[in-house]
């Protein structure tokens, strides 16, 4: 028995009945697919609830009601049975612009919020899980600041493996502490400096030494490799990459459209509980040991996230083969970022001066037009501009007061209000994007460094 605890979205008023749209439809013939006795129970009526082995709460109030502030996908228990807290399906099939997407997303490797375009594929995920349980294990051994001896040890004696690696660094790339493990010891995290500046070991440069070796001879496991690696080799002359197994490129490759940062494949691929709020950049010992904590967490969930995109692409050669084409790219990369990608410097000016011109021409097109200076790159003004002087009704469903200028909105007005200025806006913008991408300084010629 499943309960589906929801808030009645407008559709569900104006009808005096629960999950009644198409979105509700949608998700009821998901759910029914696992189980067909299910309940949808009001988030507000939840102590008239009939017992339940799986609980779904799609949405906030639904899962504030119930297990109280959660992370969707993450499991958790409610009433002494399996609960998973996901997206309400009515928020999830409503419409939402461009700007409302970029404005909530502020991504990283380690946590990113989802976009709203998403919320349906999620949806799908969370409830999958619901039924079908992800991969668990009992908490390994954490070695908080281990002997460098034990590490090195474990380095000389791994050899064509797995070696799991995350780095934990400040906001300017100071190297606080390293995660290593193989798919089955205990999990090492070996600081680097302290919370006081110092270097932890005297012997730093063995282990380091050691780990450049290990990394030759085994498969690195890393989440965003072209983060870790970028800086270990910018910063620490880390050169010891051969093969790759990167878990956010296997991820893009599983759902190419969906995020795919660590939290988000926790959730995906494993019973774990959150963790990702637990970094922080310490300023004593406590805090240290809750960084270290942190950092042998993460290896942990990538030794199950790993495992379970293997087991997940196995069905399939093709995406088996695309996630290892994939991670076949992350040397080739690794070594242009460290080492210059050869531009003709002859043929980027002459780019950017071409560039120039279009922005200019298209510029003075559009002033001559409207007859007035309008900055297209200023929503405030594109606003000001559509629902205020021209008196334009936004296009598609958005909150009272909102005037959506991103790019679906303007083709919409374009084909609906036949203004030339608005095409002209449109490839303005496009020119200006193209423009702004050229805007670097060339670093001048580097000599090459072989051993990466």
């Amino acid at each position: 028995m499943t309960n589906l605890v929801v808030e009645p979205s407008r559709f569900d008023k104006a009808n005096n009945k629960l999950l009644c749209s198409i979105a509700g439809q949608w998700l009821q013939g998901m759910v029914a697919r696992h189980d067909p006795a299910y309940n949808i129970v009001p988030y507000d009526k939840l102590s008239s609830a009939p017992p339940a082995d799986h609980w779904l709460l799609l949405g906030k109030n639904p899962t504030l009601n119930s297990i109280g502030a959660a992370h969707e996908g993450y499991t958790y228990t409610y009433r002494g049975a399996r609960a998973i807290p996901t997206f309400d399906a009515q928020v999830a099939n409503d419409f939402a612009t461009e700007e409302d997407e970029e404005d909530d997303q502020v991504e990283n490797k380690d946590r990113s919020p989802t976009r709203h375009s998403n919320y349906r594929h999620w949806i799908a995920v969370h409830c999958d899980k619901l039924y079908n349980p992800r991969l668990n294990e009992p908490q390994p051994r954490f070695e908080l600041r281990p002997s460098l001896q034990e590490v090195i040890r474990l380095l000389k004696s791994t050899s064509g493996g797995n070696l799991y690696l995350d780095i934990e660094t400040r906001p300017d790339y100071g190297l606080l502490c390293i995660g290593v493990a193989t798919d089955t010891s205990p999990i090492y995290c070996v600081p680097c400096y302290d919370y006081t500046g110092k270097l932890v070991y005297t012997r730093w440069a063995d282990f380091w030494r050691e780990l450049n070796e290990a990394g030759l001879r085994n498969t690195l496991v890393i989440h965003n490799s072209m983060f870790d690696l970028v800086v270990l080799g910018k910063y620490y002359q880390f050169y010891g990459v051969r093969n790759v197994y990167d878990t956010m490129i296997a991820q893009h490759r599983i759902a190419p459209e969906a995020e795919k940062s660590l939290g988000h494949c926790v959730a995906q691929w494993t019973e774990l509980p959150y963790h990702k709020d637990g970094f922080i950049v310490p300023n004593n010992s406590a805090q240290e040991e809750r960084l270290h904590v942190y950092n042998c967490k993460d290896i942990w969930t990538m030794r199950l996230i790993r495992r379970g995109q293997l087991e997940y692409a196995k069905q399939d050669k093709g995406l088996l083969d695309s996630i290892e084409k994939g991670n076949k790219l992350v040397r080739p990369f690794l070594i242009n970022s460290l080492q210059g990608i050869p531009i003709d410097v002859g043929t980027l000016e002459t780019t950017r001066a071409r560039l120039a011109l279009e922005c200019d021409q298209l510029y003075k097109i559009l002033t001559k037009l409207l007859g007035f200076e309008l900055n297209c790159a200023s929503p405030k003004q594109m606003g000001e501009y559509l629902y205020d002087r021209m008196g334009y009704k936004p296009p598609g469903r958005v909150e009272k007061g909102e005037k959506p200028t991103d790019k679906k909105a303007l083709y919409a007005l374009t084909v609906t209000t036949g203004n030339p200025a608005l095409k002209v806006i449109l490839k303005l913008r496009a020119a200006q994007k193209r423009a702004s991408m050229l805007k670097f300084e060339p670093l001048g010629e580097l000599k090459p460094n072989y051993n990466v």
